[in-house]
């Protein structure tokens, strides 16, 4: 009929309009998506962490020089049922014509209580022949698996040779199992126990009576650590919501009173002919709603990948993007609530149309 027309021709009646009003909804949308979709990353992380890299129930630091002796004993404790040994030191990295310094970390050749990489086997079996070097460190140093590097450990003045056998995204420096480390010449001494245990309490106690013993962590204690370390970005969604929002009722609100100013002529005549107040404001708004769906769509995937661009900015966690459909939902309804505010805001105006000072206006 005669409104859906209206309505149409309104909508096309001035493209330029009309790409503003749809790309400042889809910005609005690709904040607040973007927003969503980093808090699920983290989340989803986080429990990943929780449940499959960390099956460990009590992180033993120990202090220097601790003897072989003396960390077998507690890998022989009562009440513990599986171990993980690591320890860390600084090493400063060699390619042909780079250096880049960081840390490895030497740890059992079979791993399950620790993992190196979350999104891998929850048995990891780490290389024999070689060096693991976590991607931002490969690509410092410009080599790629299977090339040879030079390392100098912190305390020995002495060079090595290491084979990269692996390259793995945001594993916290480099890694190397027992038995490579051995076989380049290297004395192992652990600064780092992973104890897996039916009695926590009762092994906690025991395990801080001993004098090389410097601190005993429980898990929760260590994801406590690892969520505020990250949890800081959280920040971010509360501005990104807030200047979605912003975006979103200053592009429609300007665009729509422009909208309605170019009508009010046609509109006022409308009135005159009989069109309820109702009618007349479906007229107006229709045109906003049709731009904030528009908008919604193309602003959901550019949500997904500034949020996959923000969480790449995080070094110590290979955080992968995501988002779960419930993300979806309330992005699109919180983006289309801006625009339902602003078409209250409009409606007003509809009320207070002059007719008489409308039809003697010229245009």
């Amino acid at each position: 009929g005669f409104t859906q027309k209206y309505i149409i021709r309104n909508i096309f009646r001035n493209k330029m309009r009309m790409m503003i009003c749809i790309v400042g909804v889809a910005g609005c949308m690709m904040l607040i998506m973007t927003a969503f979709a980093i808090m699920d990353s983290i989340n989803i992380q986080l429990d990943l962490l929780d449940g499959k890299a960390q099956k460990f129930d009590l992180l033993v630091t120990l202090k220097t020089g601790v003897t072989e002796n003396q960390y077998e004993h507690l890998e022989e404790l009562d009440g513990v049922t599986q171990y993980q040994t690591a320890m860390t030191t600084g090493v400063k990295l060699y390619s042909a014509d780079r250096q880049y310094t960081s840390y490895v970390t030497v740890t059992d050749d079979e791993i399950s209580l620790k993992l190196i990489d979350p999104h891998g086997p929850t048995v990891a079996h780490l290389p024999t022949d070689g060096v693991i070097l976590d991607k931002k460190i490969a690509d410092g140093l410009g080599v790629s698996e299977g090339e040879t590097i030079r390392a100098k450990f912190y305390g020995d003045n002495r060079y090595y040779e290491l084979r990269v056998s692996a390259i793995v995204k945001s594993i916290d420096g480099a890694y190397v199992s027992r038995t490579y480390w051995r076989d380049i010449g290297k004395g192992f001494t652990p600064t780092t126990l992973y104890l897996k245990s039916g009695d926590i309490t009762s092994l906690t106690e025991r395990l801080n009576d001993f004098d090389f013993v410097s601190s005993v962590q429980d898990k929760s204690a260590v994801m406590a650590a690892a969520k505020s370390s990250v949890m800081s970005i959280v920040s971010i969604v509360t501005v990104l919501i807030a200047f979605g929002g912003l975006l979103a009722f200053v592009v429609l609100y300007n665009l729509g009173i422009v909208s309605f100013f170019e009508q009010i002529r046609s509109l006022a005549t409308l009135m005159v002919l009989g069109f309820y107040d109702k009618e007349i404001r479906r007229l107006v708004l229709t045109e906003n709603i049709f731009f904030t769906l528009v908008g919604t769509l193309i602003g959901a995937p550019l949500g997904l990948l500034m949020a996959g661009s923000i969480l790449a900015t995080i070094d110590m966690m290979n955080i992968q993007t995501t988002a779960k459909p419930l993300s979806y939902l309330f992005s699109g309804l919180l983006t289309l609530s801006f625009a339902l505010i602003v078409n209250v805001m409009l409606g007003r105006q509809v009320r207070k149309i002059d007719m008489l000072g409308a039809l003697k206006s010229v245009e």
